[in-house]
């Protein structure tokens, strides 16, 4: 039985921000009105589309800013559609201000596409949040036409304090439309103008009321309301002030394995929230190809120590729209507190029998690294030093089982320094049996790995 490789993009999404420039001026997205800060050109657009569909993420996501101002968005949207597997949704988010009839007739031929409107409160709310006049009438006929020529199309607000009263008619005002769901989202804590968009202490209880009621009323006719009871009192207490931290702690997020982001300017990076550029790799698409980039080291690297107990501390993303075993994690906070209790023992396992080891007290080393091995958190780490220190101690052939148990799981980069260094010590148990065909064939496999393997190199040159 092997485990999942590295990367699960099958179950992932790939977000392509083609543009920083927006149309319009939102209170809580930052982005100035004709400004642009960034685009991506089309060749490079369509470099980071060809890698999407050979991969078969679940979503290719467009996105910008608004994308829709984008000269070849029609064309990009069409090879995606038209290039993608049946299991691939191609999906597009907009404010919905600027498509015509002739334009989403030419989105009505593709298949495979789902649009997402922005709504941020009725008619006077939304105009206000969005910095223009008839915003909100524009987008309403938008979705209503998509929904009428038969595209997918769903709805996304932003709570906050501007609009939170409005946001039950919001949900009522829709209720005709056949969309595959209305997700609800509480402002993120590092928002702009967050002093504007803070909701105050004394109407979390009025928040949390206009947000069952949006609930119960889903439940009751059907509607997918991308609402739960957890959500629902996570939000109420972060506007109470009484959690300021997030919804998710960062330790065994499943996200970075399965999500890829290029933004606007060709850096790539595998989610939004952690401080991925303090690593020292290059990121741009305008300097390597971006398989190189996501398949290198430093970039897995990265990613295993985000998800570590020395990583990212969480985030409140909207992650759980696309990723079920997040949502799980979100709607369920026992089994998170359980995952996240494994995740957390496995690791400092393996951390307490590298120091029992160091000490001389291999008897507690080999009972930490079996105890990490038994939860089932990246077996290799444990396999390889369990393995070794079996070597060590002169068990040599039970070692070279715990050695060839690696071969069970599926090779990812990440793990390049163990799997090299696992066959440099098969080698050298090779060479004390006298199979020295056997040894050569290791040494030379750990080579391949680690290049400048200085004993690996003399025990080649000495066979």
């Amino acid at each position: 039985m092997t485990s999942q490789p590295f990367y699960d993009f099958e179950k992932g999404k790939l977000s392509i921000l083609l543009t920083s420039h927006c149309n319009l001026s939102c209170n809580m997205c930052g982005i100035i009105k004709e400004k642009e800060q960034g685009m991506l050109s089309r060749d490079e657009a369509f470099e980071i589309a060809k890698f999407g569909i050979e991969n078969k993420f679940k979503f290719i996501e467009i996105s910008g800013g608004e994308p829709f101002l984008v000269k070849y968005i029609y064309d990009l949207l069409t090879y995606l559609c038209m290039n993608c597997t049946d299991n691939t949704t191609v999906f597009i988010t907009t404010n919905g201000a600027l498509l015509k009839k002739e334009h989403i007739n030419r989105l009505a031929e593709l298949r495979n596409l789902h649009c997402q409107i922005s709504f941020d409160g009725m008619t006077s709310y939304h105009n206000k949040i969005r910095g223009l006049e008839h915003a909100f009438e524009k987008a309403d006929w938008t979705i209503r036409e998509m929904d009428r020529m038969g595209i997918a199309v769903s709805i996304h607000s932003v709570v906050q304090n501007r609009n939170y009263e409005s946001m039950f008619d919001l949900y009522r005002y829709f209720s005709n439309v056949n969309y595959k769901y209305h997700s609800f989202a509480l402002y993120e804590p590092d928002s702009a103008n967050i002093k504007e968009l803070r909701i105050s202490p004394d109407n979390a209880g009025r928040v949390e009321y206009i947000l069952k009621e949006i609930k119960n009323a889903a439940e009751r006719e059907k509607k997918p309301a991308g609402l739960s009871d957890y959500l629902i009192v996570y939000y109420v207490d972060r506007i109470g002030g009484r959690d300021d931290s997030y919804i998710h702690p960062g330790l065994a997020c499943t996200v970075p394995r399965r999500g890829v982001i290029v933004n606007h300017r060709g850096q790539v990076v595998p989610c939004f929230h952690y401080d991925w550029f303090k690593y020292n790799a290059e990121r741009s698409i305008r300097k390597r190809n971006i398989s190189d980039i996501v398949s290198g080291k430093e970039y897995c690297d990265s990613i295993q120590h985000a998800v570590t107990v020395y990583g990212c501390h969480g985030c409140s993303t909207l992650c759980y729209a696309w990723d079920p075993d997040f949502e799980r994690k979100i709607f369920e906070p026992n089994l998170t507190d359980k995952m996240l209790l494994d995740t957390q023992q496995s690791i400092c396992q393996i951390d307490r029998g590298i120091i029992f080891e160091q000490r001389g007290d291999f008897k507690n080393a080999l009972v930490e690294y079996r105890k990490s091995l038994q939860k089932g958190y990246e077996p290799i780490r444990p396999l390889y030093y369990l393995a070794s220190l079996l070597k060590r101690t002169g068990s040599k052939d039970e070692a070279l089982k715990c050695f060839e148990q690696m071969n069970n799981y599926e090779y990812n980069p990440l793990y390049s320094y163990y799997y090299a260094h696992r066959h440099f010590h098969r080698g050298e148990i090779y060479c004390e049996k006298g199979e020295f065909d056997k040894a050569r064939e290791d040494f030379r496999k750990c080579l391949e790995l680690l290049p400048g393997h200085k004993k690996a190199k003399e025990y080649l040159r000495k066979l």
